[in-house]
């Protein structure tokens, strides 16, 4: 996966910038990728562009926002979401309602897989390393009542490592189970 920062409005601020997952894309289908980012991620980046520091952000600095966390948004739906957003008709947006908002793209089912993927990486990543190793992965196969050879593991860990490294890391993990 790619890192990126979020972009800064040219105000310098002493906040550490949560780390986003971006990959852009249109408006159409962005569902998956708002489910990607989280509540600090989104607070950060409308305290970056509320630049009169009072909470509440116009049309042009939504759209700045949503850019900064790898969102592409036409500008119409821009002010289509500020008037579903906000409580009032002042064309501004408060960051509360915005978070509530956004918050109806987050479904609790999509937090409780991720949450169940990471329960079983942790599994099998017995030592806390990061990495499944190729003791941990003949382990935990034989803890869940799969006893392999150590033919079957090493072409389980060929077909599963895809950075030849002789370890799986998280990624490698969820696309395998994917």
């Amino acid at each position: 996966m790619k890192k990126a920062t979020t972009a800064s409005s040219g105000s310098s601020s002493s906040a550490k910038s949560p780390k986003t997952t971006k990959t852009t894309k249109s408006a159409k289908g962005t569902k998956s990728k708002y489910m990607q980012i989280d509540e600090d991620q989104l607070r950060y980046a409308f305290q970056m562009i509320d630049n009169k520091k009072d909470g509440k952000v116009n049309a042009s600095q939504m759209k700045q926002m949503l850019v900064s966390i790898g969102i592409d948004v036409p500008e119409r739906l821009i002010s289509k979401i500020i008037r579903e957003a906000s409580k009032d008709d002042s064309g501004l947006i408060k960051e509360q309602d915005f978070l509530a908002w956004f918050s109806r793209f987050k479904t609790p089912k999509d937090d409780d897989v991720e949450a169940d993927l990471k329960a079983a990486f942790m599994v099998f990543d017995t030592d806390g390393s990061g990495f499944i190793e190729r003791s941990e992965l003949k382990s935990a196969m034989k803890v869940i009542g799969e006893t392999l050879s150590d033919r079957d593991i090493d072409e389980l860990l060929q077909t599963t490592d895809a950075d030849n490294d002789g370890k799986i890391n998280y990624e490698e993990f969820i696309k395998a189970l994917l």
